[in-house]
């Protein structure tokens, strides 16, 4: 196995979310001794049982698997022949075994008693524990002709523990798993839409359908770890199996392939206007599935874990990134004062409600935005919205969470009275030497704004209402001006569980305000045909792009419409 590459042969748990890797390094299950282990790639397990606290090999009870296949697995756990430890977390391990032959198994051994003990000891009883549901339904999916590891043999210990023994197969699973060629990548993503057919038809879904539970093969696809599967022929349970694959596909995958993906694993059963409606279903159910992973991981980035810690200083206290040691915040924040103090370059700006500065911290160049006292109100409104710097931690990570480019936010800090927040300090990093969009050079501006198109379709879809989207809020280098633009200004940030087409024109109106005649209406006009192909206004219909020019023409920001036909045609400037 390639370990640099993060892929995985064979089976194992893959990532949750598109676009990264399982997290490396899970705890040891409780009970283990980090004695006992010995090198990875011709592991040897003299006591495998013993490290995850279960019986020992002797009293395995083997429920299904030829005579042959229990000996090497066997011989495997005690010791008697080489075994390669593949994976491991609290729940679950992989172990590479192989016969007299050379024919590499996979046994996959779940463990309980980690957590939830009684619980997982009642649905052993009922069974429905991991290890039994997957057991049952790689058997009916196999006999169905799904494409699926086949079950080999099934052992059970006193303790609870389950061994399931399958094919070791070859091929990378998970985006790793895809070909370069688009030809051949098109072909595998069609092979995975009709896998999950089978699946479907055989009245089965899987309960955890991402793309690193699938093994890519050059033209084909196997679906893995079925231990979350159900019995279901409900169409909307299918919709949202197949909606979950589509959001993991979602950073690698363009929406014609997405599309394909789909249009194979519904097949030939709905046509028409009946079709267009279930691939709509499939993308609306990709849609909220991104909507909660992002809410999942932007909560867990607002206490300290494993990427943040907790940070103080003389009476502030927040959150910092643990990349971004507790010494540098101490740094940043003695940089901001003497900054502040000289008012020499380093003050960006000074007025009378925030500061901000650039100066160096960490071994790297920060900015510090700090957010004076404005007022009772205002100080009682933070009390319940969370203070700027507080809501611009979350703004940040919550956009990099939607896979946004953003400032990272280092570390922030409030200092309390009473409870309620009286001024606050926010870290990030700098973005130079990318620029706003207005310092561009205009010999790039025209592919700039081509990427504005793709990139505003991506942030609503994404349930992002940034309050106040203007050019000078977005971040590009001039190098790669078709590059996303990163976001700063990241306090009036908001994830609405819905975004109201009248908030989505908002925006829009916003940011065509403030950019200056000198960008192209023609360009302009290409990035709202661009959105609208993929985020269309439906309500609206084809009053959208009048209401918009109006909108921003009100706004009396940069923009004039001076080069703009459909600005000047008056007050339908739809109808020229």
């Amino acid at each position: 196995m390639r370990r640099g590459s993060r892929g995985r042969r064979g089976l194992r748990s893959g990532p949750r979310h598109p676009g990264r890797s399982g997290a490396a390094g899970f705890p040891r299950a409780r009970g283990a001794d980090p004695g006992r282990d010995a090198e990875l790639g011709g592991l040897r397990l003299g006591a495998v049982c013993s490290l995850c606290g279960a019986s020992p090999v002797s009293e395995l009870r083997w429920l299904s698997g030829s005579a042959e296949l229990q000996r090497v697995v066997e011989a495997a756990l005690q010791g008697d022949s080489a075994a390669s430890l593949l994976r491991e977390n609290p729940r679950r391990r992989l172990l590479r075994v192989a016969t007299s032959d050379g024919v590499p198994l996979l046994v996959k051994h779940f463990r309980t008693g980690s957590h939830h003990r009684r619980r997982e000891a009642l649905k052993a009883r009922i069974g429905r524990s991991p290890a039994m549901r997957e057991a049952r339904h790689l058997r009916a999916a196999g006999e169905a002709g799904v494409p699926v590891p086949d079950l080999l043999g099934e052992a059970s210990l006193p303790g609870g523990d389950r061994l399931l023994v399958m094919p070791f197969l070859e091929g990378e699973a998970g985006v790793a798993g895809l070909a370069r060629s688009q030809a051949q990548r098109t072909r595998q993503l069609v092979a995975l839409g009709r896998a999950v057919r089978a699946l479907h038809e055989a009245g089965t879904v899987h309960g955890d359908l991402h793309a690193g539970n699938v093994l890519f093969g050059p033209e084909s696809a196997v679906l893995l770890d079925l231990q979350h599967a159900r019995r279901s022929t409900l169409d909307e349970d299918r919709l949202r199996d197949l909606g979950e694959l589509d959001y993991s596909l979602w950073q690698v995958a363009s929406l014609a392939d997405r599309l394909r993906v789909r249009i194979a694993a519904l097949g030939p059963s709905a046509e028409g206007t009946e079709r267009a409606e279930r691939l709509r279903a499939v993308g609306e159910h990709a849609r909220r599935k991104a909507a909660q992973h992002g809410r999942s991981r932007t909560r867990r980035l607002l206490r300290a874990g494993r990427l943040t810690d907790t940070t103080r200083r003389e009476g502030a206290r927040g959150l910092r990134w643990k990349e971004f040691p507790e010494p540098a915040v101490a740094e940043a924040l003695d940089a901001h004062a003497r900054a502040l103090a000289e008012a020499g370059d380093a003050v960006l700006k000074d007025d009378g409600r925030s500061r901000i500065t650039r100066v160096r911290a960490g071994g790297r160049h920060v900015l510090v935005k700090e957010v004076l006292p404005r007022g009772p109100l205002r100080i009682l409104s933070d009390g319940f919205r969370g203070s700027p710097a507080h809501r611009g931690w979350r703004g940040g990570h919550g956009l990099r969470a939607r896979g946004l480019a953003a400032a990272l936010p280092l570390a922030y800090l409030d200092e309390r009275r009473l409870g309620l927040p009286i001024a606050s300090w926010l870290v990030l990093e700098d973005l130079s030497p990318a620029r706003d969009l207005l310092e561009l050079p205009a010999d790039v501006r025209a592919e700039a704004l081509r990427a504005l198109g793709p990139w505003l379709t991506r942030l609503h879809l994404r349930g992002v209402d940034h309050g106040d989207l203007k050019a000078t809020h977005l971040f590009a280098r001039a190098d790669r001006p078709g590059a996303d633009p990163a976001l700063i200004d990241l306090e009036g940030i908001r994830f609405p569980r819905a975004l109201s087409e009248g908030r989505r024109l908002q925006a829009l109106a916003e940011l065509n305000a403030s950019l200056p005649d000198e960008w192209p209406a023609t360009g302009r006009l290409r990035v709202f045909a661009r959105y609208t192909l993929f985020e269309p206004f439906v309500a609206a219909g084809g009053t959208a792009l009048p209401t918009l020019i109006r909108m921003s023409l009100a706004r009396r920001h940069r923009w004039q419409g001076h080069d703009c036909q459909h600005a000047r045609s008056g007050p339908n400037p739809g109808a020229s």
